[in-house]
Order: C-alpha cells, then sequence, then structure tokens
C-alpha cells in the first residue's frame, strides 16, 4: 500500500498554472522529512500531455513517481484511476475542488482524504483546506484564509536583509501568464527604468538575451532569486505568498478575480502595493516604484507581512495534513 498519493495538475492552462503542482510537492517533502516516508511510497496523479506537459517534467526533477491521467479527465476518469490505488492519505489539489463525490465510494481505499482549494463540502469525513480562494461558505469549510497557507518557500528560510537601494527587482507572473504581464513588465524596465538588474524566468533567455540588466533563474533556484532580490513584482497567486514568507517588499498584479480579491486585502493590511493592469499600469508602475523606494516604507511593508506569514517552521495547515496522517 502506498503511503501518500496526490492528486493535482500543472500545465499552461487559465487558472491552473504551476501552484497547485508545486504546493503539493512541497507537502510531499515535509511528509518525508517528518514521517521517514520512501520516495516509492508517494504518488502524484497529474495531466502530463500537451498543455501539461510541465507536471511530468517537475515531477521526474524532483524525483516523484506520476500515474498519467488523460488531458480532458473528468470525475469518472480519476474514479477509474483512483479505484486502482490504495494509500493512508489521498490528497486533491486543484482549483476550485468540487464534484468529488464520487469519493465516497473509495473511502475505503484511503484511511484519510484532503481537498485543497475545495469550495464545496461534500462530505464530513474529508478534511477541506482552502487558503487561497475566499469565495466560499465560511460555514461549510471550517479551515479558510491565509493562516492555512503551504508555501514552496517554507524550505526556503533566510536571513532578513534590506539594503538601502533598489537594485534588483524579481518578476514571476504564474506559471502561465495568461495576460502577458511579463513582457508588459519587462518592456517598461528596459525603456524607462535602466538601473535595475531584472530576475526572469530562464524560459525568455532566447528572448532577452541582449540585455545584460536581466537575469534568469529556473525551477530548481527560483527562492534563491527572490531571497537575494530587493522587490518583487508577482502575480496574485502561490508566488506572491512566497514573496511575503520570504520578507520582500511587493508589487502584486491580479490576473483573476480570486487573485484580485487576495491582493485586495492584503493591500488594505498594507503588505503590498496592488497594481492593476490597466491603461494607467505604466504610470501607476512609476508611481509605485517611487513610493516603495523610500526604506522606511519597505522596512514598514516588511512588518506587515510578518503578520501575514511569521516564519513558523510548522504552519497551520501541514499540522492539519500531520495529524491526519498519524491517525
Amino acid at each position: 500500500m502506498l503511503s501518500v498519493i496526490f492528486r493535482c495538475d500543472a500545465g499552461y492552462v487559465k487558472r491552473i498554472g504551476t501552484g497547485h503542482l508545486f504546493r503539493s510537492i512541497t507537502i510531499a517533502k515535509l511528509l518525508i522529512k517528518r514521517f521517514h516516508i520512501p520516495r516509492n511510497k508517494i504518488v502524484f496523479i497529474t495531466k502530463t500531455k500537451n498543455k501539461f506537459s510541465i507536471a511530468k517534467k517537475v515531477l521526474k526533477q524532483n524525483n516523484f513517481q506520476n500515474i498519467p491521467i488523460k488531458e480532458n479527465a473528468k470525475s469518472i476518469d480519476e474514479y477509474l484511476t483512483l479505484k486502482k490505488l490504495k494509500s493512508s492519505l489521498l490528497i486533491i489539489d486543484k482549483y476550485k475542488t468540487k464534484n468529488t463525490g464520487y469519493l465516497n465510494r473509495l473511502k475505503k481505499n484511503f484511511k484519510k482524504i484532503i481537498i485543497l482549494d475545495g469550495i464545496k463540502h461534500e462530505n464530513k469525513d474529508f478534511l477541506y483546506i482552502n487558503s487561497l480562494i475566499q469565495d466560499v461558505n465560511r460555514n461549510k469549510i471550517k479551515h479558510i484564509g491565509f493562516k492555512y497557507l503551504i508555501c514552496p518557500s517554507f524550505f526556503k528560510q533566510k536571513k532578513l536583509k534590506i539594503n538601502k537601494e533598489i537594485k534588483k527587482i524579481f518578476l514571476f507572473f504564474g506559471g502561465f501568464d495568461n495576460k502577458n504581464i511579463m513582457d508588459k513588465i519587462i518592456k517598461y524596465f528596459v525603456t524607462k527604468e535602466t538601473k535595475y538588474v531584472l530576475c526572469v524566468p530562464e524560459s525568455l533567455k532566447k528572448k532577452y538575451y541582449k540585455n545584460k540588466k536581466i537575469r534568469y533563474y529556473k525551477n530548481s533556484n527560483i527562492y534563491n532569486f527572490l531571497s537575494s532580490s530587493d522587490l518583487a513584482i508577482t502575480s496574485g497567486g502561490l508566488i506572491m505568498f512566497d514573496a511575503i514568507n520570504l520578507k520582500k517588499p511587493l508589487i502584486a498584479i491580479p490576473q483573476y478575480m480570486h487573485q484580485k480579491v487576495n491582493i485586495k486585502k492584503l493591500s488594505k493590511k498594507r503588505c503590498l502595493i496592488n497594481l492593476n493592469l490597466d491603461k494607467y499600469l505604466y504610470k501607476n508602475l512609476k508611481k509605485y516604484l517611487f513610493t516603495i523606494n523610500d526604506f522606511n516604507k519597505r522596512v514598514k511593508m516588511i512588518n506587515n507581512q510578518n503578520k501575514i506569514l511569521s516564519g513558523n517552521k510548522t504552519p497551520k495547515a501541514i499540522e492539519l495534513i500531520f495529524n491526519e496522517f498519524r491517525k
């Protein structure tokens, strides 16, 4: 019998990107560290074809087993795949997870079942955790809100250093940059603000190789680049919370409605600056860069970030998952 099965996806697809997969990999690594689970006792069920091929690549890089499921998989396909498997724990991590009623027929195959980002509480025996999607019925899902965040950067805690000046800026807009935000922001910096060094994904190397002010990171060292940067400009997905976890001054640009809601909440807490993707993008970016260049304002922002993610070694959601695994 397997110890843990993960059902998640990663792809160049709207609202999916790579966040769910990297979050699940983070959970897997924490379970391995805490309970000394052999790696061959953990399996990921993911789509792997065409737009979802990145999942297979990332899992191979992290040395995890992968069971492929077809690209247009529905609940019946998940049921037929999971029907053949047994494990101590099943974790389903997908955007706005719902319609998991079929799991009632499979409960005997899994000692415990956890649903991440669920928006519909279908079974009282399952553990539901929703840290990112705020537009759900709080009376139905108990464990909801930022305090249940699970960030891949939990592995990358480093001593905080705040430089007097902003010199290096980290850019990331999700595994799938649906609105082409990266090119828009790079265009602004290479034409208007050339004093900064930009850190961008390695996939852009061929496009911007002539620009000596651009540095390139891989999936394997993304958090090292984020940690060493003086400012982060990101979308509103998990990477935004990684920046907060690593105490980086932050400008966030929403891609989707749930990101807009989260960014607005964090902006009110003064953990970041909210930059909308509209006709005033460049005008506001210039204004916000001027604002955030103030050292004292950056220090205040980082102090506010510390109230959201204080760098605890074992976050609330991980403790809940650990407890389920122990049962």
